[in-house]
C-alpha cells in the first residue's frame, strides 16, 4: 500500500508575489496552488497511492477567501472520484479559535465518500492482512482547548490520549 503525507500545503499564501489572472479573475500564486495541487493528485494516480493524509495549515489565513475554498474542494471532490482517500488533520491555521470552528468544516458537511477530516486526536488503521499501517492523528491543540490552566497539565492530557491511542491500534499478523 502507498501512502502519501503532505503538509502545510497554505493554499493562499504569497499573494504579494502574484498578480490577478485576467481570465479568470483571480490571484496567479492560487493558480499556482491549484496547479501544484493537480500534480500531486496526478502523482497519486501515476504512483498507486491509496492514501494521502495533509498534516494540518491547509489555508493560509484562517478565514480563507471563497476561491480559496472553491478550488481546495475542486481537488477534494478529484480525489474522492479517484477513490483516494484523503485525511485531513486540523493545523493551527486551520482553526478560527473564536467560533471553535476550522476552516475545513465544510468539508465534513460535503460528506465527500474518502475525504476524511480529523479536528480530535484519532487513530485509524490502513490496509489489510500483512500490508498494515496504523497513523494516530493529532489536530492542533492548545490548552485552552484541552480546557487546561496550564502547559504541563495539557501535555500531560496529550500523554495519555496517546498512550490510550497506541493501545487502541491494530497489531499486525
Amino acid at each position: 500500500m502507498k501512502v502519501v503525507i503532505l503538509g502545510d500545503t497554505h493554499f493562499g499564501g504569497g499573494y504579494s508575489l502574484g498578480r490577478v489572472d485576467i481570465h479568470r479573475q483571480i490571484n496567479s500564486r492560487l493558480i499556482d496552488f491549484s496547479n501544484t495541487f493537480d500534480y500531486v493528485i496526478d502523482y497519486l494516480v501515476d504512483q498507486g497511492a491509496e492514501h494521502l493524509i495533509l498534516t494540518g495549515d491547509i489555508f493560509e489565513l484562517r478565514r480563507p477567501q471563497a476561491s480559496e475554498l472553491s478550488l481546495f474542494s475542486e481537488k477534494m471532490f478529484r480525489l474522492s472520484e479517484l477513490k483516494i482517500h484523503t485525511h485531513i488533520v486540523v493545523g493551527n491555521h486551520d482553526l478560527t479559535l473564536a467560533q471553535k470552528a476550522t476552516t475545513i468544516d465544510v468539508l465534513k458537511e460535503l460528506k465527500l465518500p474518502y475525504v476524511h477530516v480529523y479536528s480530535d486526536i484519532k487513530s485509524i488503521t490502513c490496509g489489510k492482512g500483512e500490508d498494515i499501517i496504523n497513523f494516530i492523528f493529532f489536530p492542533f491543540k492548545n490548552r485552552k482547548m484541552f480546557k487546561c490552566n496550564s502547559n504541563k497539565e495539557a501535555i500531560s492530557r496529550l500523554e495519555n490520549h496517546l498512550e490510550y491511542e497506541i493501545k487502541s491500534v491494530t497489531k499486525g499478523p
